[in-house]
């Protein structure tokens, strides 16, 4: 939450004065407080307290970025099963929420060149990850993954797609295996979507332009 803290801070003085539109993908897996698979199946005996923690944790995301941009426009996919897990009446309601698996794009479906920013929340490991916590890729069938020969996870999909979109993840979150292939994979990802941090930087800027 404090490197999410420290890049609002940043977007707050680039988008002062004008509109900020913010793209947040959520998973189950990586939450905070999930522990178990029965807090992410549907049929599981503890999923209801999973779904909390799942809507709890983007609440406390939207609220910090109400807090710098309180007209900020906020679209929040739920991206884990069936898509529909999120408790949709307990959400901020001024946030716009994509529930439903009928999406072509999936995980970040609805995400375009209009964004200024994309999150990342409650992400888990890639399939075969030693020590990854419920690890897989997609719906589990998936053995491997591969763009341009780097190995990704469905984190390194999502930040390739959103390059190619122009739009830079300010936020990753999810289990500690997750954000340990987030930091090693970084590089790898901007160079797959040809984008940099200084490209990055570049194209917040332009945007308050």
């Amino acid at each position: 939450m404090k490197k999410l803290v420290t890049l609002l801070s940043l977007f707050s003085l680039l988008f002062a004065n004008s509109s900020l539109k913010i793209f947040i993908s959520v998973d189950m897996e990586g939450v905070g407080g999930i522990g178990t698979s029965e807090m992410t199946r549907a049929k599981g005996k503890d999923y209801n307290l999973g779904r909390k923690l799942m809507t709890d944790e983007v609440n406390a995301v939207v609220s910090a970025i109400y807090e710098y941009n309180s007209s900020a426009e906020i679209i929040v996919n739920d991206s884990h099963g069936d898509m529909q897990n999120l408790n949709h009446q307990d959400l901020d309601p001024k946030v716009v929420y994509i529930q439903g698996n009928k999406k072509p794009y999936g995980m970040v479906q609805g995400l375009d060149k209009s964004f200024d920013g994309a999150i990342f929340l409650g992400y888990h490991a890639r399939a075969g990850t030693a020590r990854g916590f419920l690890a897989h890729t997609g719906s589990g069938s998936v053995k491997g993954l591969w763009l341009n020969e780097t190995e990704v996870g469905e984190g390194g999909l999502n930040a390739f797609y959103a390059g190619e979109m122009n739009v830079p993840v300010i936020l990753a979150a999810g289990d500690d295996v997750f954000t340990i292939l987030k930091e090693e994979a970084e590089e790898d990802v901007l160079r797959l979507a040809g984008v940099g941090d200084e490209e990055i930087t570049d194209s917040i800027t332009k945007k308050t332009k």
